[in-house]
């Protein structure tokens, strides 16, 4: 199914007290929302709002890392947000980009984006951004709020795996593994991404950029808190997954090892029983007992006999 974007060159006015105008003439600032893999995105870049084509040319770029680079004319911000569409997993997280200066804010991305309606909803409810800068500021705080509910989520499923091991009774038990590899991949990907935005809004609040006010730093800084803290518990996840990893592996070995030691001990005890019966059942002449009608109950009873000795051999030698 092919991605598609639903607000692609969708055009805000903002009045400036948190609702939207009917008024494109310049006066009001403008929150323009497009997809950066549309064929016309980049030419509506360089002939509506005469962007640097370097600066395009970033807001375009298929693979991205979060960054963020001011300029004398505006800010240039990459982001990651958590993937909450339908049928997609959170760790193929989408690729935000923001251009920001006085009079605009120019967001872009593929794939639909829920934070995208829920300011589009607010701004027609006239309670929305009332500014640039505060329209970008209420997007970070949506993508740290769904990253944290994602990490909470992330470890309450490493704690549930916790109690799973401690509860591993037989080998049939293990299939926990590909639920830790799961896991573990989920964290990776995520940190990955995560990480460097962290870098991003932590320096972004000492910028001495005009858009970024004191009142913007501090949202960038609490912003920045959440991110943070965020990585805290994927780390607090990936150093427990690795050691429920090994504390697994732990187990399966001194699980197979037990197996091990009971077949050992069984084979020790029949490996002579199997001789005997192998010598008895060679078809040669001087067998033997051959001629005797109790024999069989003999051979038995010798059998018998050699097992006991070997099992109390075995016992005095503490290897059962």
């Amino acid at each position: 199914m092919a991605e598609y974007n639903l607000y692609d060159n969708k055009r805000f006015i903002l009045d400036g007290n948190g609702g939207l105008s009917s008024e494109d003439n310049g006066k009001f600032a403008v929150w323009h929302n497009l997809d950066y893999k549309n064929p016309n995105t980049y030419q509506i870049l360089i002939d509506e709002y005469n962007l640097d084509p370097l600066i395009v040319d970033a807001l375009c770029d298929d693979d991205t890392r979060p960054r963020f680079v001011c300029y004398d004319t505006g800010i240039l911000l990459i982001l990651r947000a958590i993937n909450l569409n339908p049928g997609s997993n959170p760790e193929d997280m989408i690729s935000l980009r923001f251009w920001i200066d006085e009079t605009k804010i120019i967001s872009l991305q593929h794939r639909n984006l829920k934070s995208i309606k829920k300011i589009a909803d607010a701004l027609e409810n006239k309670i929305g951004p009332k500014t640039p800068i505060q329209c970008f500021l209420t997007f970070a705080n949506y993508i740290a709020d769904v990253i944290v509910k994602t990490t909470n989520d992330l470890t309450d499923r490493t704690d549930d795996i916790e109690e799973k091991i401690i509860d591993i009774q037989g080998l049939n038990d293990f299939d926990i593994r590909d639920e830790i590899n799961d896991l573990r991949h989920e964290i990776i990907a995520l940190r990955r991404y995560i990480a460097p935005m962290r870098e991003v809004f932590q320096n972004l609040q000492l910028e001495k950029n005009p858009l970024i006010t004191q009142k913007a730093k501090i949202r960038l800084k609490e912003v920045a808190n959440d991110v943070v803290k965020s990585l805290e518990d994927l780390d607090y996840c990936r150093e427990h997954i690795s050691f429920y990893h090994e504390e697994l592996q732990g187990r399966i070995s001194i699980n197979m090892s037990r197996i091990m030691y009971i077949i050992s001990i069984f084979t020790a005890i029949f490996l002579p029983l199997t001789l005997i019966t192998g010598l008895l059942g060679i078809n040669v002449q001087g067998i033997p007992l051959a001629d005797n009608e109790h024999a069989f109950w003999i051979v038995c009873a010798i059998m018998l006999i050699i097992s006991l000795a070997l099992v109390y051999f075995m016992k005095k030698k503490r290897w059962m």
